[in-house]
């Protein structure tokens, strides 16, 4: 299994393990990570083009989660959206802006979750996509560029959880305990 592959599979690993039973209590419906659905065309588009990586479907209608799982020594307790890119593709901060401004498909939820190399939960949160752009257009986030270490570099919003609900947005945060 190349890199990608293995990613994908911690991912959806992770995803069902540690957030899923959680977050389908919060958000009272039924979760389907797309990321298991590889040979799927759309599935693949719905997260190229929308940042769908979750379906989220309830008893009157579906939507859509964007999901970033990242492994690290410790939780940052933020959202990260990519800003720019070194090689110049288009990043989820464009993308989510586009797609708001012109009524196109994104994710009505952006999760983000930190994990132990072990695959051990940290914590995780979830917020309205809208919010979390509407907080980097106002200047509250702070912006961060990725370590030398990593392959494509990039620069990127950092948004704090404490402080995003400090400004009255509403935020799910869970910790591993």
């Amino acid at each position: 299994m190349d890199n990608f592959g293995q990613s994908l599979s911690k991912t959806v690993y992770r995803f069902n393990k540690y957030i899923k039973p959680i977050l389908s209590d919060v958000v009272k419906a039924e979760l389907v990570s797309i990321e298991e659905m590889t040979d799927n065309r759309l599935a693949e588009k719905l997260d190229i083009f929308a940042g769908i990586d979750i379906w989220c479907i309830d008893k009157i209608g579906m939507y859509g989660i964007g999901s970033r799982l990242q492994t690290s020594t410790k939780s940052w307790r933020t959202f990260t959206v990519r800003k720019d890119r070194d090689s110049g593709t288009r990043t989820e901060y464009e993308k989510r802006r586009h797609a708001i401004e012109n009524n196109y498909l994104y994710p009505k939820l952006t999760l983000q979750g930190y994990f132990t190399k072990n695959d051990e939960l940290l914590e995780f949160a979830v917020a309205e996509t809208k919010d979390v752009i509407s907080y980097i257009e106002d200047g509250h986030a702070i912006v961060r560029h990725t370590g030398n270490e990593q392959v494509g570099q990039a620069s990127f919003y950092a948004v704090h959880w404490d402080k995003f609900k400090e400004c009255c947005n509403d935020i799910f945060i869970h910790q591993h305990r």
